[in-house]
C-alpha cells in the first residue's frame, strides 16, 4: 500500500517511498491517473499498486496493476478463471507509445523500404513469419507458470528452440541478443527489417508482448496465441481472423497456418487492415486520444470515490497496529 502525502513531486503528490527507478516509474504513473482530473490535491488519497511484472495474487482487494490475465487465462491449479485487478495506463511511454512512435516516424520517414525508396507495400513483402526478441517469460517465479497453457521454459523458448533451423522461407525466428546463449540472429532485427514480412509472429514474454502493438498497427498480419494475459491494449477483445491469424495455445499449428496464409493473400491483407483500424480507432486517432483522456478521468473518480474511504480506513489500522 502506497500513501501519496507529498506536495512537492512535480507538482503531483508523490511520496518517494522509491525503492528503484521501476517503482518510482510506477508510482509516477498512478499519480498521473489520480491527478487527470485537475485535482492536484491528493495527498489524502490511498491507493493499491501492484509493481512489475507480476500479477496480484488478491482476490479481494482493489489492487491496480500494468496488466492481469486475461478472461482466456485458467489456473492449473482449479481449473477456475483468475481474480482480475483494476488496469491503470502504468509504463504506457516504454510499453505502448515509445513502439507506435517508432512505426509512426518510419513511415514518415519512408524507411520501409524493399528497393527503389518505396514504402514498402504488402504486394512487396515476403510471404514469410518473422520473429526477433528477447529471452523472457522463462520459468521460476513468474506467473506464467500458473497457467493452465504453460509452456515448459515459456512460449518464446519453445517457439526458437522448435523452429530456429527450420527453412527460413515459411518460418525465421531467432534471439536479437545472446542472453539465452544460443540461437541468436542479429539480421532482421529492426522494425523496418520485420516489416518486409507479411506474417509478424507475436510471443508473450514476461506478461504481454510489448511489440502487439506496433504490429496491429502496422501493415503487416500478426500471427498470435489467445492472450493470456492484457494490459490497457485490452488484448483479450482482439478477434480471431479479424485482427490477428490464431495459433493454439501450445503454438503446434504455425507451419500449418503460414501455408494457410500463403494461400489466402487477400484474407490476410484484409486482417492487417482491421487491425490497424483497431488501432487507429481505439488509440492513435485524435478522437481516440480524446477519448482516452476521458476514460482516465474517470479511472480515477471511479476508483477514489469506491475504495477512497475503506483504503483510508484501512491503512489508519495499519499505522495504529504499527505505532
Amino acid at each position: 500500500m502506497k500513501q501519496i502525502i507529498d506536495e512537492d513531486c512535480k507538482g503531483a503528490g508523490l511520496n518517494r517511498l522509491c525503492l528503484n527507478w521501476l517503482a518510482d516509474a510506477y508510482l509516477s504513473h498512478a499519480v498521473a491517473v489520480m491527478t487527470s482530473t485537475g485535482n492536484t490535491d491528493i495527498k489524502d488519497q490511498w491507493l493499491l499498486l501492484n509493481i512489475g511484472d507480476s500479477h496480484s495474487k488478491s482476490t479481494e482487494l482493489p489492487v491496480i496493476a500494468k496488466t492481469r490475465f486475461s478472461r482466456f487465462a485458467i489456473a492449473k491449479s482449479t481449473g477456475k478463471h483468475f481474480f482480475r485487478p483494476i488496469i491503470f495506463p502504468l509504463e504506457m511511454k516504454r510499453h505502448f507509445y515509445e513502439p507506435l512512435v517508432e512505426y509512426i516516424n518510419l513511415l514518415n520517414e519512408d524507411r520501409i523500404i524493399l528497393n527503389n525508396d518505396k514504402i514498402c507495400q504488402w504486394e512487396e513483402k515476403k510471404s514469410a513469419l518473422i520473429w526477433r526478441g528477447s529471452f523472457t517469460g522463462v520459468n521460476g517465479d513468474l506467473d506464467r507458470t500458473l497457467l493452465s497453457t504453460h509452456i515448459d521454459g515459456g512460449p518464446r523458448i519453445k517457439v526458437v528452440r522448435n523452429y530456429f533451423h527450420y527453412n527460413t522461407s515459411v518460418i525465421d525466428v531467432a534471439f536479437s541478443d545472446d542472453s539465452y546463449g544460443q540461437y541468436v540472429r542479429t539480421s532482421l532485427s529492426s522494425m523496418a527489417d520485420q516489416l518486409k514480412f507479411k506474417y509478424l509472429l507475436s510471443l508473450e514474454g514476461n506478461d504481454v508482448a510489448t511489440g502487439l502493438k506496433w504490429m496491429l498497427l502496422s501493415n503487416s498480419v500478426v500471427f498470435m496465441a489467445k492472450p493470456q494475459t492484457v494490459s490497457f491494449l485490452m488484448e483479450d477483445l482482439l478477434v480471431p481472423y479479424v485482427h490477428f491469424i490464431p495459433l493454439e495455445d501450445d503454438y503446434s499449428n504455425i507451419i500449418e497456418m503460414v501455408h494457410w496464409a500463403q494461400q489466402n493473400d487477400e484474407k490476410c491483407k484484409w486482417i492487417s487492415d482491421q487491425a490497424t483500424l483497431y488501432m487507429e480507432q481505439l488509440w492513435t486517432s485524435q478522437y481516440a486520444k480524446r477519448e482516452n483522456a476521458l476514460i482516465v478521468q474517470n479511472l480515477s473518480m471511479a476508483y477514489e470515490n469506491q475504495f477512497g474511504k475503506a483504503l483510508e480506513s484501512c491503512a489508519k489500522k495499519i499505522e495504529q497496529k504499527m505505532n
